[in-house]
């Protein structure tokens, strides 16, 4: 469609009040809408309802200030034909952020993410978050375990310089400069549970008036 390129129309279009089916170019889900509705729409609805947890993007604030703006690319799809939250392109690598709650039903659909880089030459760094259960770790290159819930920015950066050392770099920033990553990380998040978001943003209001 000309004012959304990422929609792709699927079905065969009757009229403005007939439902047609689109796809999203990507997310790759599919729906069926009014033509009439879907051109007063913001896009797909998927991508328009779809959370982006404030850990991924502090990683990916994080990422993009230490390598320059527009050096990251942001849930491609078109790569290895999956999602991939963080691309380094300057490093040729992927960097995956979840909680262990959600991923540890999806360990194995992740793994085959994994090869599916490794076959394009990508290599994949996972971190996953919330991991309670020790005896579930494991020692597999470029998947990272971490017990905290990554709620507050102590654990935050923790996860970030745990990434940069699995890729064997550092990163020094200051405790001004952290502060400054999660208050545009905070804000870039979308679709935040209310009482989530009030508790992030109040444990950045208290680290600001230490």
């Amino acid at each position: 469609m000309r004012k959304y390129p990422k929609i792709e129309v699927i079905g065969d279009y009757v009229n403005g009040t007939v439902k047609i089916k689109v796809r999203c170019r990507k997310c790759g889900k599919e729906w069926e809408t009014q033509p009439k509705s879907l051109m007063r729409s913001k896009g797909c609805k998927y991508c328009q309802s779809r959370r982006i947890s404030s850990q991924e993007e502090f990683v990916a604030v994080s990422l993009e200030r230490l390598y320059g703006k527009g050096s990251i690319i942001r849930h491609n799809t078109d790569i290895i034909g999956k999602e991939l939250d963080i691309i380094i392109k300057k490093e040729n690598i992927a960097v995956e952020v979840g909680d262990w709650n959600y991923h540890e039903k999806r360990y194995l659909i992740d793994k085959r993410k994994k090869e599916l880089c490794e076959e394009k030459g990508i290599r994949l760094i996972t971190l996953y978050f919330n991991v309670k259960n020790k005896s579930q770790r494991n020692n597999e290159k470029d998947i990272i375990f971490l017990e905290d819930n990554l709620h507050d920015i102590n654990g935050k950066q923790k996860a970030v310089v745990e990434i940069m050392q699995a890729m064997g770099k550092e990163i020094n920033y200051s405790q001004l400069i952290w502060e400054k990553i999660n208050e545009i990380s905070l804000r870039k998040a979308r679709r935040k549970a209310p009482e989530e978001y009030a508790r992030e943003l109040k444990n950045f209001s208290q680290i600001l008036n230490c």
